[in-house]
């Protein structure tokens, strides 16, 4: 059923046929285009549902105008694909037109609507390859080619990434209201490199203070040195 909708718009031939029954009048026409006009989809089931809501039509009304909808739909996509099917040689345009009545006179007398390729299929008139072909042939024609101005450009580069924001600098620059650090000339010692070789080469404190003291010199020894002065 979803490749037939491209014939006419389901909710424009519900509302001419309800204009040609005489159940709608002008002023009610124009007021449900209006609505349709504003719909972004589900244009049909949207005018139904308002003509029940606004007491311009009642529930047996809408099943059969829906009925008609569809009938009308099914027979155009129909009459297209038999004279796909006739044109192309594969069906004979007598088979078709007996085909096409008596889809008619089922659907008037039990209100059942049977496909005509099915209805060629039961008659062995053509093939599963021949019904495909007809059927893309229909779908492209019902459904209209957009237009190429309307189509959508497509993107000749794909979006860049956006730019890692860089690391913040650990010492303040001119940008963040301090002063620039002085640039240190290549291969110039540093305080810490002064330090580490300052220690390696000091001598080791704690040897002298844990070295032992001299031994005191006994009171004879200091008493001569005394006289001989």
């Amino acid at each position: 059923m979803l490749e037939v909708w491209g014939v006419h718009n389901p909710a424009e031939v519900f509302l001419e046929i309800a204009r040609a029954k005489q159940l709608l009048s002008d002023r009610q026409l124009a007021e449900l285009r209006d609505e349709i006009a504003q719909a972004t989809g589900g244009q049909l089931v949207l005018v139904q549902r308002l003509c029940l809501e606004r007491g311009w039509l009642d529930g047996a009304q809408v099943r059969a105008l829906d009925r008609a909808v569809h009938y009308y739909v099914v027979r155009k996509a129909d009459k297209l694909y038999g004279r796909i099917a006739v044109e192309r040689g594969f069906v004979a345009a007598d088979v078709v037109r007996n085909c096409l009545n008596k889809q008619r006179r089922d659907y008037e007398r039990r209100r059942t609507l049977v496909r005509l390729s099915r209805l060629l299929h039961g008659l062995d008139a053509i093939s599963p390859e021949q019904d495909a072909a007809v059927r893309a042939a229909v779908i492209a024609r019902l459904v209209p080619e957009e237009p190429a101005d309307e189509r959508e450009p497509a993107a000749a580069h794909p979006p860049r990434q956006a730019a890692r924001a860089p690391r913040a600098a650990s010492a303040p620059g001119p940008a963040s209201g301090g002063a620039a650090a002085p640039r240190r000339p290549q291969g110039a010692p540093t305080a810490a490199s002064g330090r580490r070789r300052g220690a390696a080469s000091a001598p080791d404190s704690s040897a002298a203070v844990k070295a032992p003291l001299a031994p005191p010199r006994p009171a004879a020894v200091r008493s001569a040195r005394r006289r001989s002065r």
